[in-house]
């Protein structure tokens, strides 16, 4: 499988836009040769790169998948930006529960708290594992005061339960994690 991890801002409006598809280019990657697209939560710098600004999807051939929890999150709380930007390709979504498996290899986890829905994965190959923690943390600081939050976390108090859990988990098992934003 050819998977992509959110797609940013995309071309859209925000800043920083993305260089997502040059840094595809550059790697030799087409769009369309990318088969699953995972959503780790449904803010627009993690999801306006799903379309390319006019409705069409910016990977054609893949399947995109987002936890059942944050596409009805999105359903209860429409808002111009998620009908313009999600429901142009509703019909490739692929919901799951947190906890499923996309492919073989990567396993979600669900971590609310900055978003109802939001997942890490859990991507294993050749007996290594590596965690990609979405929005968990935000900045350099947290992991070592994951009781600080940022206002934008939908609910503060299980940001910080979803942190503690998460770096107990990471450090029990030995993960190697990516974090970034």
């Amino acid at each position: 499988h050819l998977v992509i991890v959110d797609t940013g801002n995309g071309p859209s409006d925000s800043s920083p836009r993305g260089g997502m598809l040059d840094g595809l280019a550059a790697a030799g990657i087409e769009p369309a040769s990318v088969d699953v697209v995972i959503t780790t939560h449904a803010h627009p710098d993690h999801v306006a790169g799903n379309t390319d600004g006019e409705g069409h999807p910016t990977f054609p051939n893949a399947r995109y998948v987002i936890s059942d929890v944050e596409w009805q999150r999105l359903a209860e709380q429409p808002n111009e930006w998620s009908q313009t930007q999600l429901s142009a390709i509703a019909d490739r979504y692929e919901r799951i529960t947190p906890g499923e498996d996309v492919v073989p290899g990567i396993a979600t986890i669900p971590t609310p708290g900055h978003a109802p829905g939001q997942m890490a994965l859990l991507i294993e190959d050749g007996g290594e594992q590596l965690l990609h923690i979405a929005d968990v943390f935000h900045v350099p600081f947290q992991p070592a005061h994951p009781d600080w939050y940022l206002g934008f976390d939908a609910d503060p108090e299980q940001t910080v339960l979803t942190r503690r859990a998460l770096l107990e988990r990471a450090a029990r098992e030995g993960y190697l994690v990516i974090a970034y934003h």
